[in-house]
Parts: structure tokens; C-alpha cells; sequence
């Protein structure tokens, strides 16, 4: 029974048992059938589970493929062990183990060459060349392809020829030969059109897409990448990223470098779904090469190290070469000059090793041929003496074939001779070539080492076999000089022993440190500082010491001196804060610490706002960042808060931090906690005013004492010497004029004796401030009796409409004077009219008002009343003087008992006084 047949029919006796059954369920039992099967059923069923598991699981085909390996070499099957051989090595194509790979499609191609199944031969042959593609062997993949492709032609098997040709065209487009891998192309395109095949169809549009872009023809490639992607199936993952990938390098020459960059992650997104580390690889690569064009070289550097551990792992030589050139371009824009030369270094050898392989695969093709050769060779006499038993032919016959075999044998013996003749001069071709780029490559070597800016020698047990030029040039020696002395001998004293011990160890192959500090003395005698990495090497075919690094001399006396400063700075009494151009703090020193009671864990990553008051005017901190921004240095004094709540003051300095293209970086911030000189300054300020309020006062009562007391005793003694002189001559009419004049000089001098009397009391503190409760109508009513007399003869009524029952807590001996003095001015300053006085309670206080109609005050003189410094003087409406004294002492008083006193007047319309005291609750 055909075996498709059988397999078919147990899928259906599954579902028809069981039509609920999942496709997971129906491989199970079929697993269970095979328990039970006979070995050629279990040989076909293995295969065609190996087919299935393929794109689900491949672990599991490899499983499948291995057990019927076992079962085909068990019941010699010779055909189903080499189909199985290559089934293993297309499992493990498939998770790039190449070397494996090749071991099994190598032995199944012998097997299907014994046996002379071209079907088979062709498809192995495919995979041989892919394989050799992989691993660099460029020549001799190009070989199997061809070999295939003639297979194919003969057998007429249409769909692995175009895969083929589809091969051997990126064969063609990796070794430059672009034009020629279009021409493979062209015709595939043509055959899968033909054969109807969408998946071949796709795999031959991304080819063409590939070569599409090697030719510049960037739109033509984007479209060839479409139409690949519109085609394959979905299950084709690694197909899908390679064109992913096509497309972002497509998009990445045309500059669309976000369309590049989203096709590029695109691929990357696919990885977890069973990318091969092949196509992992190679999508990687140009990854990182993409962002190193960029000018991301960490990101590049990320990338490109993941990709040389997936080379490494699966032995990738081109991607290698390729990655070793990036890498090398990499650190060199890193500035790091050994790496980019360590690797430049290997990507140019293991180039020529290439070359060297391309040319031993030539050679192993030849010795396989020979052995194809022999194989056929012996299965063609074995049928000869199995033909010879069984049909008994004659004596002629076999004298006949004996003749033939022996012509063909000597005719293979000769296309063999010629065809080595032939490549064996294509060799020694190769082998000019070789020694060509051999000397090139040694001439671009020896220009990267003397160009290179880092220190090469080569020693022998301290004897200089060889050194660069840079090494002569910071050393001041000539290489005659060196020549005749020990490198040992440049070495300080001191740290001589340790050296020459190391570098023995390094020659007797232990392994001693790698890299280390060197400190030596030049020509000159001064001591310098070396960075050297040392590794044992052969030379001239004797061992030898590599020694490769750099003077860091510069770089050891920066850092003496950034050590002194970084001591100056963490020792400083001032605080130094360091924060970047968002104002975020990156560095405090202890002193900043010990002031302000903040750690530096807890202020890094904040803003020196966190020191803030809420008491300095936002106007100064707009000023300070204006003035930094521009580049200036901001100098002034802040008033802070530190973290325990105190409040200091502190003077700071502000500058900008330049980097090297002239632009700001960061700021740096000295503060000195000034709050002592801060309070010894108060103290002076306040002593200082209260100086000068002493002087005003001193001027005051000098004044008043020199100009105003003198005054009413003028008039006193001018009357009473007048009176006393025409006492007789005068009427009684003009006597009680000069009587009453006298009267009213004396009185208002006692009344300024009286409030000078008090007012000298407050300046030296002797009053005694005595609060009581009172109804503010006794001292009301008391005033107003005081002055009933002078306000009658000037026709003013004296009202009040203050209420009863308004008592205050206050002091009645000062609110005696604050009414007194208040009401002397509303009848002096008024020639009729009224005085008016009201209270009213107000939020705790009772407001007094004292309301006349008399002149009023000019808008320029409100500003000089109530202060000792400044004087408002006027003449009453009978030309009555005033020195301003007892609207002083009445807002002293009031002062003392919490209130506030304040007036409002306008020119020829009266004045309001007003001034509180502390009310009581019982007040109506």
C-alpha cells in the first residue's frame, strides 16, 4: 500500500473515532500507533511527523528525524537513511548549527550519489551550497549550486531549480556580481510564474529585491520587497524578516531614515517568534550599522556585541568580517584606539583567511570528485561481477566490458588529471592574488601602527625587537639608542623587581595581570606614566611580549590636581553647591551639610528651592537666573530656611560651568552663613536709630524750650510790664485785654509744660502705663468742660454723641491727654462752627472720632504729622502758636495701648481725628 495512502487513512479512522479530537490530540494517538506499527509503516510515519513538527516545534522534528535515522540504519534502508540524513541537517540549518548541518546533508549526499537518486542528490546538493554560503567557502558553494542547477536541468524538477536559482544569485550578489546573481533571477522569476508557486514566487521577489538595492535601484527594491511580502506565507518567519530588513536598508539609502528605523523593528519584533540566529545575525548587523552612521555609537556598540556573540556561537565568518570593520569604526569614534585597531586587525585576517578557505574548498572538491569517482566506480564492477553470476555471459563479453570499464576509468582518470592541471593553475593565480593583498595588507598594518596614537612594542625578556614610532616620540630616544640597552633599565627603581617578574612569568606561559600602571623615566629624566596591556605573542618564530597602551602622564597630574581641589572643596567652611542647567542639585560638600542639617542623599535630584523661606521677593530670584543664564556671576544675600525650620542668612556667589564648545553645563553655588554678621548689623542699625531718634529728640525739646516756651513768656512779660507801667493810664477795658492776654500766654504755657513734662517722661521710660476700665464719657465730659470757655468765645459748640456705657481698658491719665490735646487743636484750628466727637465699637475696639469744622489740613502736611522728625506747624484762627508736640505724645500713648491714630482733612473744610482702644464685650 502506498505509505501516503496509509498515513492518510489512519488520520481518518482518528477522526472518525474521535471528531472532537484537536489536531494536538490526533498526533498523540497517531505517537500511540507507532508503539504498535511495523518499522517500514514507522519509517514513513517518522518522516512525515518530522514535516509537521518542522515549523511548530523543531525540536521535536529533530526528535523524529533522529529516531528514524536509527530505524533506517537498523533495517538497511538506504534511501530513507539518507533521506532522513537530510531531513537532520535541514532541522539543524534551521536553528543555525551549521556544522552539524553540513555533517548530515555531506553524508547524505554520499548516499544518494551511491545510489544515483538525482531527486535527492539535487535537493542535498542545494543545501550543501547554502551551508558552504554560510561559513564563508564562497567558491566552493558556487560549485554545488552549479552542479545542482545542471541536476535539475536534466531531471526537469522545476521547483527546486528555482530555488537554486535563487541562491546562487545572492551568492553572486555577495561576491559584487550583481548583474550576473539578475540574470539567475530573471529566470527564476519567469519559471515560478510558470509553476504557479506563490511561496517561490515570494522568496524570488525578495532576492530581486536584495540585488535590486545592491544596484541602487532603491524604489524598484522597496517594490520587490512588497510583492515578496503580499506572497508568503505567514509562516515563513525568517523570510519575513529578511525582507523586513531588505526594506529598512532599502528606505535607510533614501534617507528616510524613520521609515528605516520602523522596518528595522519591525524585523527585531519577530525574533521571539523562532528567527534563526542566522537571520538574527544578519538583521542585527545592519541595525547596528544603522545607528552608527546615525552617530549612536552606544546604541551601535549594544547591538553589534549581541551580534559578535551570536557569530561566535555559530562560527558566522562573513557576517564576522563585516562586524569586526564596524566595530573597529565604532570604538574609533568611542576614542578607543586599542579596541578599533584590535579589531581592524582581525577583521583583515580573518579576510584573507577567507580567501585561504575558498581555496582549500577548491582543493576539497577535487578529492571529493575523486571519491564520487571511486564510488561509482566500484558500484559499476560489483554490478559487473553480479551481471557476470547471474547471466553466465562469455569469455568476449566480459573481455569487452573489462575494456570498456578500464577506457572509462583511464578517461576519468584523465578529465580528473586535467582538471586539476587547470585548477591548480587558477591556484597559483589565487595564490598571486593572495600574496598581493597579503602586501597591501601588510603596508596598511604597518601605516595603522605607526599612525596610531597609542605606545606598540615588542620585547624580548626586556630587549626591544620592535616599537612604533609614537613610543620613540614621547620616550626622546632614538631606536639606536634603545637598541643597545634594557627597557628594564627606563623602569623606576622601585617597581623594577615587580615588572621583570611579570613579564618572566608571561614568557614561561603563566598567566600574570593582563594590564597594569608603568611608571618609567624618559630621556630627560622625567618620570612618566604608562597604561599598558601585555600579551605573549610568537615573533620571528620566538616567543616574545606584546605590549600595547598609552601616556597618561597628563592625565595622572590632572588628577593630583583634581585631588587637591576635590580636598579644598569637601574641606571648605563655605558651602558648595553644584546643580545642571534645570537648577536640579548634583553635588553638596559637608559644610553644606553641617549648615543647613540636609544630607546629600536628600537633596540630590532636587531643587535648592527646598531651602527657600517664602520670605525673599520673587523679583530677586527672576534677577539671579537672568543674570547666570547670560552667563554673568549673580552676587547677593538670601534669607533661608534650613531643614529644622531655623532661619539664616547667607551670601552667596553664582557661576556659570562652561564645557568644551563654550556652552553651559552646570552652576556652582558658594554660600557663607552670614546670620551673625546679620544680627550684629541689626543691632548697629537699631542702635544707630535709636541714636538718631535721640538727637530728633534732643533737637525737639531744644527747640521747644529755645522758640516755643519763650514765646508765651514774652507775651506774658510784655502784658504784665505794659499793665504794670500805664496801669493808670488805662482803661478797664484795655486792662482786661492785657489781663486775659497774660491768662492765655500762661495757660498755654503750662499746658506745654504739661505735655512736655510727659513727653520726657516716655523718652526715658519713667511713665507708668496703668490700663483700667472706664466709661470713655467721664473723660469726655471732662475735656470738654476744659475747653467749654475758649470754644464759647469763638462761637463753637462742643457735641458729643458718644454713647453711654462705652467702656475701654486703658491707661485714663494718657487717654486724658490724647482728648485734651486732640480737642485743643479742634477749637484752635476752628473760628466757628462745631466739634463734634463719636465712637463706635469696631472688630474688638472702640473707634473715637473728633470731628471740626475749622481750617483743615493741607494734602502735603498729613505726611508730617505724628512724627518727631518732621514738623507741621500752623497758627490758630486767633494766631494761636503750636509745636506739634502734643499730637506726638498722643500717638505714643495710643501706640501703648494697641491702637492706631490716624487724621483726614482737606483745605478750608475740617479735619477727623481717629484713634482706638481696646473695647470690652459688655459695650452697647
Amino acid at each position: 500500500m502506498n505509505w501516503h495512502l496509509t498515513i492518510s487513512l489512519l488520520f481518518l479512522w482518528l477522526l472518525t473515532n474521535n471528531p472532537t479530537a484537536t489536531f494536538a490530540t490526533n498526533i498523540d494517538s497517531l505517537q500511540n500507533v507507532l508503539i504498535t506499527a511495523h518499522d517500514s509503516v514507522k519509517l514513513k510515519l517518522y518522516s512525515e511527523l518530522s514535516e509537521i513538527y518542522y515549523n511548530l516545534d523543531i525540536q521535536k522534528a529533530i526528535e523524529y528525524d533522529s529516531l528514524g535515522l536509527l530505524l533506517a540504519q537498523k533495517n538497511s534502508a538506504i534511501q530513507e537513511e539518507g533521506i532522513y540524513l537530510n531531513n537532520l541537517g535541514s532541522d539543524y540549518y534551521g536553528i543555525s548549527h551549521f556544522s552539524q548541518s553540513h555533517f548530515y546533508f555531506s553524508n547524505a549526499k554520499l548516499i544518494f550519489t551511491e545510489l544515483n537518486d538525482t531527486t535527492f542528490l539535487v535537493k542535498t546538493l542545494n543545501n550543501l551550497g547554502l551551508i558552504y554560503q554560510v561559513l564563508g567557502f564562497y567558491k566552493l558553494s558556487a560549485d554545488y549550486f552549479a552542479e545542482a542547477i545542471h541536476l535539475k536541468r536534466m531531471v526537469g524538477d522545476t521547483g527546486s531549480l528555482i530555488t537554486t536559482l535563487n541562491n546562487i544569485a545572492v551568492l553572486y550578489d555577495k561576491v559584487g556580481l550583481h548583474q550576473e546573481g539578475m540574470t539567475f533571477l530573471e529566470e527564476a522569476k519567469k519559471l515560478s510564474e510558470l509553476f504557479g508557486d506563490s511561496t517561490l514566487t515570494s522568496l524570488t521577489y525578495q532576492d530581486l529585491g536584495l540585488l535590486s538595492l545592491s544596484l541602487n535601484q532603491y524604489t524598484l527594491s522597496i517594490q520587490h520587497a512588497e510583492m515578496a511580502l503580499v506572497m508568503l506565507p505567514v509562516n515563513r518567519i525568517n523570510d519575513q524578516c529578511a525582507i523586513y530588513t531588505s526594506l529598512a536598508l532599502a528606505y535607510q539609502k533614501m534617507n528616510n531614515l524613520a521609515m528605516a528605523s520602523r522596518y528595522f523593528q519591525r524585523a527585531i519584533a519577530l525574533f521571539p517568534d523562532g528567527v534563526n540566529d542566522y537571520e538574527k545575525a544578519n538583521t542585527l548587523l545592519h541595525y547596528a550599522t544603522f545607528l552608527n552612521t546615525n552617530g549612536n555609537y552606544d546604541g551601535a556598540l549594544e547591538v553589534a556585541l549581541e551580534v559578535l556573540n551570536l557569530a561566535y556561537n555559530h562560527d558566522l565568518a562573513e557576517i564576522k568580517v563585516t562586524l569586526y570593520k564596524l566595530l573597529a569604526g565604532i570604538y574609533q569614534q568611542k576614542g578607543d584606539y586599542k579596541k578599533a585597531l584590535k579589531f581592524l586587525l582581525e577583521a583583515n585576517l580573518l579576510s584573507d583567511s577567507i580567501h585561504n578557505k575558498n581555496l582549500t574548498s577548491s582543493l576539497m572538491l577535487i578529492s571529493l570528485n575523486e571519491k564520487v569517482v571511486q564510488s561509482r566506480y566500484d558500484q559499476q564492477q560489483l554490478e559487473n561481477q553480479n551481471l557476470l553470476q547471474s547471466q553466465q555471459i562469455t569469455y568476449s563479453q566480459k573481455l569487452l566490458n573489462v575494456m570498456i570499464t578500464a577506457f572509462l576509468v583511464l578517461l576519468v582518470l584523465l578529465l580528473i588529471i586535467l582538471y586539476y592541471m587547470i585548477r591548480k593553475r587558477k591556484d597559483n593565480t589565487t595564490l598571486q592574488q593572495l600574496n598581493t593583498k597579503l602586501s597591501e595588507s601588510e603596508e596598511k598594518y604597518k601605516a595603522v601602527v605607526e599612525q596610531s596614537p597609542e605606545i606598540m612594542l615588542i620585547h624580548q625578556n626586556g630587549k626591544l625587537l620592535f616599537a612604533n614610532q609614537h613610543f620613540y616620540t614621547i620616550l626622546g630616544y632614538s631606536p639606536e639608542e634603545l637598541t643597545l640597552r634594557s627597557l628594564y633599565d627606563l623602569i623606576l627603581p622601585e617597581e623594577k623587581e615587580k615588572i621583570v617578574q611579570m613579564a618572566r612569568d608571561r614568557m614561561d606561559g603563566k598567566l600574570p595581570p593582563g594590564s597594569y600602571e608603568i611608571k618609567a623615566f624618559n630621556k630627560d629624566k622625567k618620570l612618566l606614566y604608562f597604561d599598558m596591556s601585555f600579551s605573549r605573542i610568537t615573533y620571528n618564530n620566538q616567543p616574545a611580549i606584546l605590549g600595547i597602551g598609552n601616556d597618561i602622564t597628563d592625565r595622572k597630574e590632572n588628577l593630583e590636581t583634581i585631588k587637591k581641589l576635590t580636598a579644598a572643596i569637601e574641606q571648605s567652611p563655605n558651602m558648595i553647591l553644584i546643580t545642571n542647567m534645570k537648577g536640579l542639585i548634583e553635588y553638596v560638600n559637608p559644610a553644606f551639610s553641617l549648615i543647613t542639617g540636609y544630607t546629600s542623599e536628600e537633596v540630590l535630584g532636587r531643587n535648592p528651592r527646598i531651602l527657600s523661606s517664602g520670605k525673599v521677593n520673587i523679583h530677586i530670584y527672576r534677577e539671579l537666573w537672568e543674570t547666570i543664564l547670560s552667563g554673568k556671576i549673580w552676587r547677593g544675600e538670601l534669607l533661608n530656611k534650613k531643614k529644622n525650620g531655623e532661619l539664616y542668612w547667607e551670601s552667596l556667589v553664582i557661576s556659570p560651568i562652561l564645557n568644551e564648545k563654550n556652552a553651559i553645563s552646570h552652576f556652582v553655588t558658594i554660600m557663607e552663613d552670614i546670620s551673625k554678621r546679620k544680627t550684629f548689623e541689626n543691632a548697629l542699625h537699631e542702635r544707630e536709630e535709636a541714636l538718631h531718634q535721640a538727637n530728633v529728640t534732643k533737637d525737639k525739646f531744644f527747640s521747644i524750650i529755645a522758640h516755643d516756651l519763650k514765646n508765651p513768656f514774652n507775651a506774658i512779660l510784655g502784658f504784665s510790664s505794659l499793665l504794670t507801667a500805664e496801669y493808670d493810664n488805662l482803661s478797664d477795658t484795655e486792662k482786661r485785654s492785657y489781663i486775659e492776654n497774660i491768662s492765655m500766654a500762661a495757660n498755654t504755657t503750662y499746658r506745654l509744660l504739661e505735655n512736655l513734662l510727659e513727653w520726657s517722661r516716655t523718652q526715658t521710660g519713667k511713665i507708668k502705663f496703668a490700663p483700667s476700665t472706664f466709661d470713655l464719657n467721664g473723660i469726655i465730659n471732662e475735656t470738654m468742660n476744659l475747653h467749654q470757655t475758649q470754644a464759647s468765645k469763638k462761637g463753637i459748640k462742643l457735641i458729643s454723641e458718644v454713647p453711654f456705657n462705652t467702656f475701654v481698658n486703658a491707661d485714663k491719665n494718657m487717654i486724658k491727654t490724647v482728648m485734651r490735646n486732640l480737642f485743643s487743636n479742634a477749637v484752635k484750628f476752628s473760628a466757628s462752627g462745631e466739634v463734634r466727637i463719636t465712637a463706635k465699637n469696631k472688630e474688638g475696639f472702640v473707634e473715637v472720632c473728633i470731628t471740626d469744622t475749622g481750617v483743615g489740613i493741607p494734602a502735603e502736611g498729613l505726611d508730617k504729622l505724628f512724627k518727631l522728625d518732621e514738623q507741621y506747624l500752623a497758627e490758630g484762627t486767633e494766631h494761636e502758636k503750636g509745636t506739634g508736640l502734643g499730637l506726638i505724645l498722643s500717638k505714643e500713648f495710643i501706640d501703648k495701648h494697641g491702637g492706631r491714630i490716624w487724621v483726614k482733612s482737606k483745605r478750608n473744610t475740617g479735619s477727623r481725628f481717629y484713634f482706638t482702644l481696646p473695647a470690652l464685650e459688655q459695650n452697647n
